[in-house]
């Protein structure tokens, strides 16, 4: 699996392949951090996660 970095002090990982099938993603690095709270967020090219798109949604 291919990983960057985005911060160098405080670390956050991004994957930069979707995850295949067959590879167990229970343990997968997240594709990228919620613009709003910064929690993980694991959808391909999401820029926020569920709950802060429901507040949007309000």
């Amino acid at each position: 699996m291919d990983i960057i970095y985005l911060r160098s002090s405080n670390r956050r990982p991004v994957r930069l392949r979707a995850v295949l099938w067959s590879e167990d993603d229970r343990g997968a690095i997240p594709a990228g951090w919620c613009e709003g709270c910064g929690k993980e967020v694991y959808e391909e090219g999401g820029l926020r996660c569920r709950r802060c798109e429901r507040e949007d949604e309000k």
